[in-house]
């Protein structure tokens, strides 16, 4: 299959797939945690130290839910942080424990902002910090979103390449975990060389092992 007809295909899944996903109905919070129950667990996630993560914008698997649970996983304290994007690149900053409303059970997080398209990044402050950079060789373990997946890894994003370009600068063989609701699971997704497969993806149902 050539690059031209690869391209295209992405580009009428993605269609497809934003469609399904703004017009699912489902209680995102009751999602996330049992996605949450299922990830907890995973070898690769518990003996992390150092973990990537995103906070979720519109229909993206929620993850803001849990993110205050990671930093204390199995009882021992973690550092997780999130991206920020800058010239068609992600750089990861670390977060402070996010403040939990008790009544909403809704965290807050005090060191980001909604920068381009609402989405919530670190803040120029958090950013102005050097001891909050994570850097590429830091991470144990990285959550990643993506529009789909196939139940052996294959990952299919939202077309702009910033994961697959921050993938490649991970000490060889951390673990890529895959976030998705069970409806974004297929049986293929077209995929080229720069496409990065992930090492287990986690729905609210399933755990698949490539």
């Amino acid at each position: 299959m050539n690059a031209n007809t690869i391209t295209e295909e992405k580009r009428a899944l993605r269609k497809e797939l934003n469609h399904k996903l703004s017009n699912l109905s489902l209680d995102r919070q009751e999602v996330s945690d049992r996605v949450w129950q299922n990830l907890k667990n995973l070898p690769q996630l518990v003996d992390a130290i150092t973990i990537g993560a995103y906070i979720d914008f519109r229909t993206e698997l929620p993850t803001r839910y849990f993110i205050p649970s990671l930093f204390n996983l199995a009882e021992k304290p973690r550092r997780i942080a999130v991206p920020y994007c800058v010239d068609h690149n992600l750089d990861f900053y670390y977060l402070d424990p996010p403040k939990v409303d008790a009544e909403k059970a809704e965290p807050r997080f005090l060191d980001l902002t909604p920068q381009a398209y609402g989405i919530l990044e670190p803040s120029e402050q958090t950013r102005a910090l050097p001891e909050r950079f994570a850097p590429p060789y830091a991470f144990d373990a990285i959550l990643v979103p993506g529009l789909a997946f196939t139940p052996d890894g294959e990952r299919l994003g939202r077309g702009a390449g910033y994961y697959d370009r921050f993938l490649t600068r991970l000490r060889p063989n951390v673990p890529l975990i895959g976030l998705a609701y069970d409806e974004q699971i297929l049986p293929r997704v077209p995929t080229d060389v720069h496409d990065r497969r992930v090492d287990v993806v986690v729905t609210a149902t399933r755990v698949y092992y490539p």
